[in-house]
């Protein structure tokens, strides 16, 4: 009787040592995984520049646009870009080179106005030279394509009745491209040769006159796209 005492007593006294103490509950939380703030996106800005072309260039020009930034794909930075809301100027007089580029290439059924953005053979001359605010467009395929479709800028607002410059497109161009050395796509840059730009035949330079026959111009221009952050911050020109 003695012995079962000792013995159901060792057991309880070891069945109460070796349980496990309860664990203290864990922080709220801490088996979450903490949530990861979202990369930012890098925006560029666009640019018409001049000075690039030592055989002539910068017949369009530009501030900075658009004033939020656009994502470009940095592997092929032009392949596919649209910019609403864009101003540029045209400014005379362009520096392409009619046998050479698409200058040389382009053919119409129509009567072709070589110009420069003045139209010949008006008196007193029209012109599209000047300000105007539309949508611009850049493609890549077998070649680089550009095209502008807005109204005249007079006084700082839109016009239309001022003129308007509609389906101006190049197409086909040889597109030279060059990039920030760095490594670090600080600013892509794209440059087009003689280019063939024609204007659509609802073009119109004053908003009265619609000249008969296909305005082309042959235009030499520069587009630099760098990241939007250098623009503000720096101020770069």
């Amino acid at each position: 009787m003695i012995r079962r005492l000792v013995t159901a007593t060792a057991i309880l006294s070891c069945a109460l040592a070796c349980s496990d103490a309860p664990s203290a509950p864990s922080p709220v939380g801490s088996t979450v995984s903490a949530a990861k703030s979202p990369s930012p996106v890098t925006r560029y800005k666009l640019r018409f520049v001049s000075g690039v072309n030592q055989l002539g260039d910068g017949e369009i020009q530009s501030e900075w646009f658009p004033d939020t930034g656009i994502v470009l794909n940095t592997r092929s930075p032009w392949k596919s870009i649209v910019a609403p809301s864009t101003s540029i100027d045209l400014l005379n007089s362009t520096h392409g080179h009619w046998n050479a580029g698409t200058c040389a290439t382009f053919r119409s059924s129509a009567p072709i106005n070589v110009t420069s953005w003045d139209l010949a053979g008006t008196s007193p001359v029209l012109s599209f030279s000047g300000r105007w605010q539309g949508t611009l467009a850049i493609t890549q395929m077998t070649g680089t394509s550009v095209s502008f479709d807005g109204d005249r800028v007079v006084g700082g607002s839109v016009a239309p009745d001022a003129g308007g410059i509609h389906n101006v497109v190049t197409n086909g161009n040889q597109g030279y491209e060059t990039k920030d050395p760095s490594g670090k796509d600080d600013w892509f840059q794209l440059e087009i040769r003689d280019a063939a730009l024609k204007f659509g035949s609802a073009s119109t330079p004053d908003g009265v006159s619609n000249p008969a026959g296909v305005e082309v111009a042959c235009a030499s221009f520069t587009i630099r796209a760098t990241k939007s952050t250098l623009v503000e911050v720096t101020g770069i020109p």
